[in-house]
């Protein structure tokens, strides 16, 4: 199959790229014929305000551009990724000019929250859902706490509402059931379609346990990292726990945390396969989690906040286990367990190896996203 991809990159590496490379790579692999189109958000705020506000609303060199490649490759579908805030939605118009069905991943909220988040002061929200303009994300200056920016993003969101943008994928894609109810009021359940992400590179044999922790992501507060500190900042036990990735906040004094940076894949994929247990503490919904996955592929069961989609990828007492961050105390509990257990460190590492196999391997990935761009095609 002929596949057209388009992606903006962020201007921090995240997991929307990660996937956005994983997938096009897969594709590749399984013998379609793929092209991208990507651009790059580092290359869009080096643009006067005038052409990023414009872009925001409708990108009309993105707009030609799209038909001009759909024109000389002429695909079976276009399979989009992040549209913000460079493409914009212009290049779903593009392709219904041209008569090419459409997919879109939905890799955050963006549809109807202003950060893409459902996350205001530390805390989930979603005061803007179901309402026809985001009036709430104004009022909160929920974009990059401006409410200048915020209020051009909230428009933008109304604008393309309008005029049915959101009508022209054939399907979205949705990496989670949770992830799947939260665009219910504005996408008809029927044209989302569940797909989880995928991870490769894994060795797939059992590794014995250290004594350590893990945590692995952005060091920002949506990711609940400098809740984790706190909470690990009154944890009794002597455990070790390594933080991978980059942030504001790249140091601790407590001797038990240790920072390691952002690591090279090989050598996460090791620290991960070593560790008891991972810890996921975000505070926002988020849609997926990379992180449970590359975990469940090393062998390594995961700790992970209730009422979030990563802990609907959790079975409790089977890979893993859930916790609330109002309740520390047990929070603490569940990390002890899997130190002073070793037994349920590997017996769940084990569970969470055998679920990876069976359903985050690229090849059963690949068979549900070709299924899904058959219906598309299908629908025209």
């Amino acid at each position: 199959m002929k596949i057209l991809i388009a992606h903006s990159y962020y201007q921090q590496r995240g997991g929307e790229d990660v996937v956005f490379n994983a997938e096009r790579d897969a594709l590749i692999d399984v013998g379609n014929e793929v092209k991208t189109y990507v651009l790059h958000n580092a290359d869009y705020i080096k643009k006067p305000k005038w052409q990023q506000v414009l872009s925001l609303f409708w990108n009309h060199q993105a707009y030609r551009e799209m038909r001009r490649q759909i024109q000389a490759f002429h695909p079976s579908i276009l399979h989009v990724h992040n549209l913000f805030p460079f493409f914009s939605p212009s290049i779903l118009w593009a392709a219904k000019k041209e008569n090419i069905p459409v997919v879109v991943t939905l890799h955050n909220y963006r549809l109807t929250c202003a950060n893409g988040l459902f996350y205001r002061e530390d805390k989930a929200c979603e005061a803007c859902v179901r309402k026809p303009f985001p009036w709430p994300a104004v009022k909160y200056s929920c974009y990059r706490h401006d409410r200048a920016q915020t209020t051009l993003v909230a428009l933008s969101t109304f604008f393309h509402r309008l005029i049915g943008s959101w009508t022209i994928p054939k399907y979205f894609i949705a990496p989670t059931k949770f992830a799947a109810e939260k665009f219910y009021s504005i996408i008809s359940e029927d044209r989302i379609r569940i797909k989880p992400h995928f991870a490769t590179s894994y060795s797939l044999t059992f590794i014995p346990k250290n004594n350590h922790a893990i945590f692995v992501g952005r060091l920002s507060a949506e990711k609940g990292f400098d809740w984790l500190l706190e909470a690990w900042s009154s944890l009794k036990a002597d455990i070790t726990l390594d933080i991978v990735g980059e942030g504001t906040i790249v140091s601790s004094t407590d001797p038990r945390i240790i920072f390691h940076g952002r690591l090279e894949p090989e050598k996460l994929r090791s620290m991960l396969a070593q560790s008891a247990v991972t810890i996921i503490p975000s505070r926002c919904y988020e849609t997926f989690s990379n992180i449970v996955i590359e975990s469940f592929a090393a062998g390594t069961a995961v700790i992970a906040p209730t009422n979030t989609a990563p802990a609907s990828l959790v079975t409790p007492g089977v890979t893993g286990s859930h916790f609330s961050r109002e309740d520390v105390a047990a929070f603490h509990s569940r990390v002890e367990e899997y130190i002073n257990d070793p037994g349920r460190a590997e017996r769940e590492g084990k569970n969470a190896l055998a679920e990876y196999q069976q359903k985050y391997q690229a090849k059963e990935n690949m068979d549900m996203l070709m299924e899904i761009y058959q219906r598309s095609i299908n629908a025209i």
